[in-house]
């Protein structure tokens, strides 16, 4: 029986290298470069990924099926109750290669609470910010 994967971009904690990753490193098949719309905020010891104008760079996991549930445990995330912390949800990925990927990711439930917070912008295209957790392409090791 084929073990069946899923993707999540992630942009802060859950990358290589940040506070949650080695709850899912062992169910990590690969992973790609990407960035998707939004904007990240910083909320101190983790960002939040809102809808916005910009750009955010991140890293496409493809990882086995059943680690969403640490991941929707670990962004506090209970679509069985009325609140999370955040909300997952499916978008697309662009990758560096210029593939499009669909993937998961978790946006922050309730972003009038932090619409004030910094912005973590590292650069700018054209007009549009570029926003990133951090500002290395660390890989696995």
């Amino acid at each position: 029986m084929p073990e069946i994967t899923t993707n999540l971009f992630v942009y802060g904690t859950l990358m290589f290298g940040g506070s949650n990753y080695r709850q899912i490193e062992s169910f990590v098949v690969d992973y790609k470069p990407g960035t998707i719309d939004g904007v990240l905020v910083d909320l101190g010891a983790y960002p939040a990924l809102i809808e916005g104008e910009g750009i955010v760079k991140g890293i496409v996991l493809e990882i086995d099926a059943d680690a969403i549930e640490i991941t929707d445990r670990i962004e506090g995330f209970q679509p069985d109750r009325s609140h999370s912390l955040y909300l997952r949800q499916q978008i697309i990925v662009q990758l560096e290669t210029k593939e499009k990927r669909t993937a998961w990711t978790y946006l922050f439930a309730n972003p009038d609470v932090i619409a004030n917070s910094s912005r973590l912008v590292v650069d700018e295209i054209d007009g549009t910010p570029i926003f990133a957790w951090r500002n290395d392409e660390r890989q696995p090791t």
